[in-house]
């Protein structure tokens, strides 16, 4: 039998869910990710730490709706320092897809005030949001291209 000197280079997407236990504040998705990802280096696997993190996937707003907390305002409501032009609840920023009335569609962010959408597009320009997703991870320094 013939023996390679250069080992077969296999390549696989494996999709796995880990359960562990940790104590206090360690406990936390990215800590569970960070230590499956140093046991496979460990282990002598190259690892492409893009693929233990779950992606952000595209939402229908029919589906559901961001989750809004109270806004700075809030605690006008019922005031008579309130206003109109303020809102009791918010959402975080989150990336939205939006149709104009002539079918165009384009990505763009925005939040919701009180349930009601706000995008960055000019209140002029007639649209619709129809999707949105929460922003995906920053790269970290140093991360492999």
């Amino acid at each position: 039998m013939k023996v390679k000197d250069e080992p077969n280079k296999v390549t696989a997407t494996l999709k796995v869910v880990v359960t562990g236990e940790f104590y206090g504040d360690e406990a936390s998705e990215e800590t569970l990710r960070y230590c499956v990802e140093q046991d496979l280096e460990d282990a002598g696997f190259d690892v492409d730490v893009a693929l233990l993190r779950e992606q952000p996937k595209w939402i229908s707003v029919k589906d559901r709706m961001p989750i809004e907390t109270h806004s700075i305002f809030w605690r006008f409501s019922g005031t008579d320092k309130w206003s109109n032009a303020m809102w009791r609840e918010q959402s975080d920023k989150v990336l939205v897809t939006v149709v104009f009335k002539d079918g165009t569609r384009l990505v763009t962010t925005g939040e919701t005030h009180d349930g009601k959408w706000n995008t960055s597009i000019s209140r002029t320009l007639e649209h619709t949001v129809t999707h949105w997703m929460q922003f995906p991870e920053l790269p970290r320094e140093g991360a492999k291209e």
